[in-house]
């Protein structure tokens, strides 16, 4: 080592962080599985099984709606305890866990005999949803504040953007040709393959030396949404827009298939 100061090298270099790409495969296969089973399967299997009850167009859209609202509440409620439970736990474990409980929700969703099992398993699996914050939170470990995380990031959204628009076409597409439950037996198996791949190539990108301690407290998620904008006036303004646009979106995800039907009264496939 001459003419260089031994004590300006570090003795342990720092670890090469793991690579993204197994990240956003694995998040391929489960936002693909998760578009099929839901856009646009799984408004016109609650049609199918309401029709099927003798229920009439708005009783099917009252159901929808409840449907609907209740899975948004459990996703809201179980979103920021699973990223808790990633920092105490590590994000590996979480993930798979995930992967399992949604692999189950297709299963029993392709099984569903009527109304009140479906909305009952969709809503339920809901605990077991991140919403992305779980995969998020991976790039955050792996990547340094900056524009690294902001082009890592760009790519993960990428690749959500790309599932959503293969999944909803594979879901028609299965749901026209095969069947109602199709579209969810399809979803099952790629969530199933997802959670092997899961188990067998994504690393676990929170070492248990930069986790939580485990007897830590888990805010609700209330109380934490609160906290965090009243320290943050400016993020007051993205919340309320992001608020209204998410509500635009779940009208129309609630009403589109029925007002399709209505415009185009054909039966709907069994």
């Amino acid at each position: 080592m001459e003419g260089k100061d031994p004590l300006a090298t570090p003795l342990l270099r720092r670890s090469k962080p793991p690579p993204l790409a197994p990240l956003y495969a694995v998040s391929l296969l489960r936002t693909t599985a998760t578009a099929i089973a839901m856009m646009p399967a799984f408004n016109l299997r609650v049609v199918s099984l309401g029709e099927a009850a003798g229920y009439d167009t708005a009783a099917v859209a009252n159901a929808m709606g409840l449907i609907s609202a209740f899975r948004s509440f459990t996703e809201f409620t179980a979103a920021p305890l699973l990223a808790s439970w990633s920092d105490r736990l590590g994000r590996r474990r979480v993930i798979l866990a995930s992967a399992l409980a949604f692999t189950m929700e297709a299963t029993l969703m392709a099984v569903s005999t009527g109304l009140v099992m479906l909305g009952a398993v969709h809503a339920t699996f809901g605990c077991f949803a991140s919403g992305g914050a779980v995969e998020t939170s991976c790039i955050a470990d792996a990547t340094p504040a900056g524009p690294k995380r902001a082009v890592a990031v760009g790519r993960f959204f990428t690749v959500i953007g790309a599932a959503l628009v293969l999944g909803p076409a594979l879901g028609g597409a299965l749901l026209a040709r095969v069947g109602g439950a199709a579209p969810f037996a399809c979803a099952a198996c790629l969530g199933l393959t997802a959670f092997l791949a899961t188990a067998v190539a994504l690393p676990e990108y929170l070492p248990p030396s930069r986790r939580a301690p485990k007897e830590s407290t888990t805010m609700l998620p209330a109380a934490g949404v609160y906290r965090l904008l009243s320290q943050t006036p400016p993020l007051r303004w993205y919340v309320a827009a992001s608020g209204l646009f998410s509500l635009g979106m779940s009208l129309y995800g609630t009403v589109n298939v029925l007002w399709l039907k209505e415009a185009d009264p054909k039966p709907v496939v069994e």
